[in-house]
Parts: C-alpha cells; structure tokens; sequence
C-alpha cells in the first residue's frame, strides 16, 4: 500500500507541474494575441524606421561639449531629416495633417521658429539668473514655451533645451536612452552657468523633464558633499575655497546680453558653456553616479539648481511599463518589428509625436525607478538639507504618471527647506455625474486635512460642489486646515471634468492647444474642439479629442511659478552659499 505521505507530495508536483504549464499557455497566448493585434494595426511608414545619424547621445559627450557644438550638431540634424524624411514624403491634399508632408497644415517647418529646435530666450537687459527647461518624452520644446516667454520678460535667460531622439521623428524614440537625455542635461545647465557667471539657475522639468532635473539635481548634491568632505580637514583650504566662491558670486560674465526681450536664437550659441568630458553610464536603483565633468581648465562641479518647478512629474509610472522590456525584446525578433511600437498614429501634431514605442516607456522606467531609490536612500541618511526649493504642479487625475509617487517619492521625503505643491482637484460640479468613473477625492481631501506633510499644499478646487467658481485653497507646512482662500478670475469650464497630464503648461490663448483657433490662420489647431459624426470619419482619434489640451488656470500658476523663482533667487542672495558648490 503506498504512502499517503507519498501520494500527497507526487499529486502536488503533478497539480504544480499543470498550474506551470497552464500558466505558460496563457502567457503564450496572451503574446500571440497581442502580436496579432499590434500587426493588424496602422502599417510602419519611413518616419518610424529613419535612423538619423547626426543625433546626439551619451556616447559623443566628449565630441559635443558647448551649447554651440549642440546647436551645430542639431543644424546637421534637422538637415538629414529633410534629406531623408521631408524630401521623400508626398505632398497634396491627402496629406494635409501629416507634420512630414512639406506645406501641410502640420509642418513645423511653415511656424516661425520652429519649436522643435532647441531654443534660447534673452531678456532685455542683463540676466538676473538663468532657466532650464526640460521637455518630456516623446514632447518637443514648444511645450514649455510660455513659461520660457514669460521668464525671458521678468529677466531670466532661458534654454529650452531639445532632448535626444525629439523634435525629428518617432524612430528617435526606439533608440534614445535616458543616459543621452541626462548627458544633453549637464551640458545645458553648464551653458548656463558658463554664460551667468555664478548667478542663479533654475530647472523646470515636465513630465519626463522633471526626472531629468531630479537627476541632475541629486548629482550636484552628491558633487557638493564631496568637494565639502575633501576640504573639511583643512580649515585654511574651506576657508579659501569660501572666499574664492564669494569673489566669483560678485563678478558677472554676462557675455549674452542687449537683445530684445523675447527673442530667440536658434542657431548662434553666445560664449562656451563649460565643457563635458565624459558620460553617466546605466544606473541602476540607489547606486553611485559621478558628479564632475571635465572642462579645458580642469575640473567643474555641476551647479546645484536653487529651485525646481515640476510639472506633472514622473517621478513614477504605471505598472505596466514593468513589462516594456520584454516587448522590447520581442521586437528583436525577425517579422515582430511593430512590436516596439505601443502606439502608432497619424502624425499630425507639429510638435509631438503621436506614435510611441517600448523602448520610451522603458527609459521612463529605469528613470523613475533610479530617481525614487536615490531620494529613498537619501531619506534614510538622515533630514536632507540643502535641496533646492522644489515647487510640484500635478492633477489629482494623470494617466500617464502617478500623482501619488510624486508625494510619497519626492515632497513627502523633504522634510526640510521651503517646498509645495499645486494641486488640481476635479471639477466638483461633475462628480454627480454617473458618466465620471475616476473621483481623486480622497487624495484631495486626505491632503488638505493631513497636518504632518512638510510642504506647502495649494488645492484648486471648485468653490462648493455647486458651482464652477474656483478657489485656491493655501495650507502652510504642518497644518491641518488652509489659511488662506483666494478665488480664482477663471471657471471651471461646462464641460470639463478635470485636467490632464497634458495640459498643464498650456495657457487659453495656445496657438496650438488653446480654447480658441488663432483668426485667419491656415495652420492646425489641436485644441478645443467640438465635433460630432459618425466614427471613421475624423483622421484624428476620438481619444486624442477627449483630453482637455490647455489650461484654464494657466494665468494663475504661472504667477506662482515666477514668483517661486524670484523669491527662490532672493532666499540665495541672502545665503549666497545655499545652492552652490
């Protein structure tokens, strides 16, 4: 008679062995599935396979060490794009929504300037600081370009900065990584500090831009606390160093300045930024990244920013961006090309691409995760002092990135020094409405009523649920109620629910995404838009349209984010110590 001890143990590994092999039959069929779907879908056309040899990466850092040398490299670019794309796309009216079309509605060619070149705004007189502006994935400098505007008229000189694989075409997006876009970086923020002579710096990230910044800015502190270990044995050699970097404060080396205020060049560089040897190679989470880049004379610390302002930050992202490695794998494979292709759709925005791929929202991910390990590890040392004043706008919905991860990851951790969040609840009135599947309120409501966050919470909510009127609600730093209550110029609009990962740094009046469509302009307009018919006949997908695409309290937040930096610059004047190495 056998064991039942025995039959018990050989009837679980049968059971097992089943439960493994039923689990690899849905995987695999799960996969063909999803091979079949993605290669019935648009077909791949020469925008998506175009490799484009003149784009800068992490590998030509040591080749590419200006601003200068970035704007030429970026002329030969944008001339093999119209040798290889442009030159070879069919024109006619059938192709008037296709950006690659040359005169159609959608060229960024026929916009003076064109957006998607990097850019550089001077204010009138001399610079009272510099701004970096961070684009997100798959996105385009334009996206940031009223903030831009806005900072070159209150005195900053402004680099809207093209980040590698954008602002040419989609294939950019199979082969960028977020080691280049971190490389191009370094070398904006040391054009700035090379041109502004020790004056302040600002970054401000979107989306993607905002990891980008955190990165950068995580390097410099690490840089700072390295050069302030090596001199704390020698008290001569600190003090020293502390006179040198005072003298260095009160000299200016403004070489950039005398244009008109607003204006943007697009192909000279003014003096050399400082130099970068070198490149940050794959990080994995929490580890150890070199803060130092090479110039002609030496060594240059990378600038510690003295504020942040982020706009929906993806600080983390959806979860099934865990699964973009294996499509990126798939894609490998002889026949599954599309496969690295998550999203393939007309290409009729000018400055942005529609399609999207694996590879992107695997770069996303390696970010995030590498950012979040580092601002944890930080956490765990200790208080983290000295962090620049960090200003987050977010909404309380976001489809593309975590609205949670941006407080618990980033501002929940700086529990010391001046930050806040803006935050934008749902349009309240809507709530009633059995259409709305998504209410945010009880993050909303928990963060209004939590009087433990370390940061500034300003919530932008509807006056009561009864009407459109909106008010900002202010709460200092460990409070448990507002104390401050301002209404707002601008109502929610009739038929808004919410806004969007999108939209936030888009004001009304957007040539390109605003409520209205500029009068007597023959070039489109992808803003607010109220059609009607039956499906099939919109070229432009009915799920791009239900995005709201501008802002209708843009005015109030970009007040805010001057402000957040004029008064960040003031805080470091009077600590001139505060935000430098």
């Amino acid at each position: 008679m056998m064991n039942p001890l025995r039959a018990l143990k050989r009837l679980l590994k049968r059971l097992g062995l089943w439960a493994l092999i039923a689990t690899l039959g849905f995987l695999t069929g799960v996969v063909v599935l999803y091979v079949l779907w993605v290669r019935s879908g648009p077909p791949v056309q020469l925008w998506h396979t175009v490799e484009l040899e003149e784009e800068f990466n992490a590998d030509r850092a040591e080749e590419i060490t200006t601003f200068a040398d970035y704007q030429a490299l970026e002329a030969r670019l944008f001339q093999e794009l119209e040798d290889k794309v442009y030159a070879v796309t069919p024109t006619g009216p059938d192709q008037i929504l296709n950006r690659f079309s040359s005169g159609s509605a959608s060229d960024p060619r026929d916009r003076e300037p064109n957006w998607n070149r990097s850019f550089e705004l001077m204010p009138a007189g001399q610079p009272i600081g510099g701004v970096l502006l961070l684009h997100g994935m798959s996105d385009g400098p334009y996206s940031l370009r009223a903030l831009g505007l806005a900072l070159a008229e209150q005195g900053y000189q402004v680099l809207g900065l093209r980040m590698p694989g954008h602002g040419t075409a989609p294939a950019g997006l199979l082969s960028v990584t977020w080691e280049d876009m971190a490389a191009a970086t370094r070398l904006g923020m040391a054009h700035l500090a090379d041109q502004l002579g020790g004056k302040p710096l600002h970054m401000i990230g979107y989306s993607t831009g905002a990891a980008l910044a955190l990165d950068y800015t995580l390097d410099a502190m690490a840089a700072d606390e390295a050069l302030l270990a090596d001199a704390a044995p020698n008290a001569s050699d600190a003090s020293d160093r502390k006179s040198d970097h005072e003298s260095a404060q009160q000299s200016t080396t403004d070489s950039a300045a005398g244009s008109d205020t607003g204006s943007v060049e697009h192909s000279d560089a003014g003096s050399e930024a400082a130099s970068t040897t070198g490149s940050e190679s794959a990080v994995n989470a929490g580890s150890e990244k070199r803060a130092a880049t090479g110039s002609g004379s030496g060594k240059a610390v990378l600038q510690v920013p003295t504020s942040l302002v982020l706009v929906s930050p993806a600080i983390g992202i959806t979860k099934a961006a865990a699964v973009t490695p294996w499509l990126v794998r798939l894609s490998k494979l002889p026949g599954l090309e599309k496969v690295a292709w998550t999203t393939l759709l007309p290409e009729f925005d000018p400055f942005n691409y529609n399609a999207f791929t694996a590879n992107a929202s695997l770069q996303v991910h390696r970010m995030t995760r590498s950012a979040t390990a580092r601002m944890r590890q930080l956490a765990r040392q200790g208080p983290i002092t000295n962090f620049p004043a960090t200003l987050v706008l977010l909404s309380v919905v976001d489809a593309t990135v975590s609205p949670d991860a941006a407080i618990d990851n980033l501002l929940g951790l700086l529990t010391e020094g001046s930050h806040a969040l803006l935050l934008y609840d749902i349009n309240r009135v809507a709530v009633t409405s059995p259409l709305l599947v998504t209410d945010r309120a009880a993050l909303a409501q928990q963060l209004l009523a939590d009087d433990s966050l370390p940061f500034e919470l300003t919530l932008m909510t509807n006056a009561s649920p009864e009407t459109r009127e909106v008010v900002a609600l202010r709460k200092p730093p460990f409070s448990a109620e507002p104390m401050t209550r301002e209404t707002l110029d601008e109502p929610w609009p009739q038929d808004a629910l919410s806004l969007s990962h999108v939209d936030l740094p888009f004001p009304i009046d957007d040539p390109l995404y605003g409520r209205y469509p500029p009068e007597q302009s023959t070039e489109v307009f992808l803003g607010q838009l109220a059609v009607r018919g039956e499906r099939g006949v919109l070229k432009v997908p009915a799920q791009w349209l239900l995005r709201l695409r501008h802002n209708p309290f843009y005015d109030y937040q970009e007040q805010r984010v001057l402000d957040w930096i004029d008064d960040a610059s003031a805080q470091r004047a009077r600590a001139p110590n505060m935000a430098m190495p």
